[in-house]
């Protein structure tokens, strides 16, 4: 809209000029190195700006010709790289609808044409692991490790390769470090506080499990559930070895989730040795009533040796 009310500004102003140079006639004469040469005015103005339109359509021309390679480099680098995205969604298409040989002609023809995008390092692999090459699948992530963009699929990938291979430290620095540079993303999270329970570390699981709260990647119903499964796996672990750490991992547990059979039932135990008898019982018969479990069942008959739930 703009343009069209320049551009009509710009013509009526022409006109202005052409009808007030009309209206007042009058001759030119030029003489130069013997020569004569007599015009009127309009005639001299439309030649100027004649002979003004011939210079810039030469200097355009000029600047066409000299700028030419770069053009050409730029068109050929432009089309290059519409081939190679169009490569890579035939290729992605493929891994998606089974299709290998064509996922490996589009995988081929992307390295080629986009060898460094890191989506091409992405189709490599999946197109590796559609083959069941492992090694090559591997290869393809560490390149996208590189990447920023890539880096978090990169490490899920190379997690998984790890796994099929059987390497469980592998598999587990890949998700530690996924955990840390993504603490939301619940595959890492998980294989990442499975490691860390393995290995008797609860403290270091439940840090993983406030990173991931921290950054929105549970709700706080889930949050609450784990942290208590967290704690009652710690109070179990230590319940012979540190009966008044274990005690206080327990009676946390039962109050973040009442009904969670370990926690009450370890929990019911500890306070019963402790002597805490009316707590413990108070504790055992909520989770009882809950979820009837022979477990809560067994340490409420232990709290009186004799009695029965």
């Amino acid at each position: 809209m703009i343009r069209l009310v320049l551009l009509l500004v710009a013509l009526a102003a022409l006109a202005f000029g052409a009808a007030w140079i009309a209206d007042r006639p009058g001759e030119m004469v030029v003489v130069w190195q013997g020569w004569r040469l007599e015009t009127t005015v309009p005639v001299a103005l439309a030649a100027l700006a004649a002979f003004s339109l011939v210079l810039l359509i030469l200097a355009k021309l000029i600047s066409l010709i000299v700028n030419s390679p770069r053009l050409i480099a730029t068109f050929s680098r432009r089309r290059r790289r519409e081939k190679g995205w169009q490569a890579l969604s035939r290729g992605l298409l493929a891994i998606g609808a089974g299709d290998g040989a064509r996922a490996r002609s589009a995988r081929d023809e992307a390295a080629r044409l986009l060898p460094h995008e890191p989506l091409t390092h992405l189709l490599a692999a999946q197109s590796a692991q559609f083959d069941g090459n492992g090694n090559l699948a591997a290869k393809s992530f560490r390149q996208m490790l590189e990447a920023p963009e890539t880096r978090v699929i990169a490490l899920r990938g190379l997690y998984m390769e790890a796994r099929r291979a059987g390497e469980g430290d592998s598999a587990r620095a890949f998700a530690e470090e996924a955990a840390r540079e993504a603490p939301a993303l619940g595959w890492a999270a998980d294989a990442a506080i499975e490691a860390r329970c393995a290995d008797g570390d609860y403290a270091g699981a439940r840090e993983i499990l406030e990173r991931q709260m921290a950054a929105r990647g549970i709700d706080r119903t889930a949050y609450r559930r784990r942290r208590a499964v967290l704690l009652a796996a710690e109070a179990i672990a230590l319940e012979v070895a540190d009966p008044a750490v274990a005690r206080e991992r327990a009676t946390e547990s039962v109050r973040l989730a009442p009904s969670l059979v370990p926690a009450a039932a370890v929990a019911g135990r500890l306070l019963g040795a402790s002597g805490d008898l009316k707590r413990a019982a108070k504790i055992l018969s909520a989770a009882f009533s809950a979820t009837p479990h022979p477990d809560l069942a067994e340490a409420y008959a232990h709290l009186r040796p004799g009695d029965a739930a």
